[in-house]
């Protein structure tokens, strides 16, 4: 299919290249390994760009495989854009539940364990660099003390015994040391490297 070139999105914040490559890593990674995926979340998703290019780009044999794709966001600004980017996607591929929810990835609690998992967190620690004046967009790519490191282990924790879940950060000293605590319990490797940004895969299991 024709994939999207316009994604609906706010004003105060268009995705960037650290989501379209995280997406083509992930999309590579499902076709060089053949991997039946299920069920699939898209946290910290804003507009829905990652989750919306994987299905858009993957071979038809391993798309039929996905039953539902949920898409996680704190910022109800993104609603309307949300919605119109799915709708568009939807006329494509339709064999699939598509559910979206507003909410804080802390509090997205699901009885579902997802096979796979892509999240483009905010990865900027507060007060570290030129912050924006925009509140929003400060949501968008900033976070406080802790707080990254619980978007990682929660999403950990929503993934399937077998699932993976693959993630963008920009890779600094506060984020070697936070990927050195929590690799303690789960399997993490750096699958990508580009300039400005990382991409992380991690399993739930240390053994590899």
């Amino acid at each position: 299919m024709a994939l999207i070139t316009d994604y609906s999105q706010p004003s105060f914040y268009h995705f960037s290249r650290d989501s379209i490559e995280l997406a083509n890593c992930v999309a590579e990674h499902i076709e060089f390994h053949e991997l039946v995926v299920d069920k699939v979340a898209d946290l910290c998703c804003g507009c829905g760009v990652i989750g919306l290019e994987i299905l858009q780009k993957l071979e038809e044999e391993l798309l039929n495989s996905i039953k539902e794709i949920h898409f996680v966001e704190v910022q109800d600004d993104y609603n309307s854009h949300l919605h119109r980017n799915i709708e568009i996607v939807k006329r494509e591929i339709n064999g699939l539940e598509y559910q979206v929810h507003f909410e804080n990835i802390l509090q997205f609690n699901t009885v579902k364990d997802f096979d796979l998992i892509v999240m483009n967190p905010p990865y900027f620690k507060n007060g570290h660099g030129r912050s924006s004046e925009n509140e929003k967009k400060r949501t968008c790519r900033e976070y406080s003390g802790d707080e990254l490191k619980s978007y990682i282990v929660h999403a950990a924790n929503l993934l399937s015994q077998n699932g993976v879940l693959f993630f963008v950060c920009r890779e600094d000293e506060q984020l070697k040391e936070l990927l050195s605590g929590i690799s303690k319990n789960y399997y993490i490797e750096k699958v990508e490297d580009a300039e400005g940004f990382s991409i992380f895969l991690l399993l739930r299991s240390k053994l590899h």
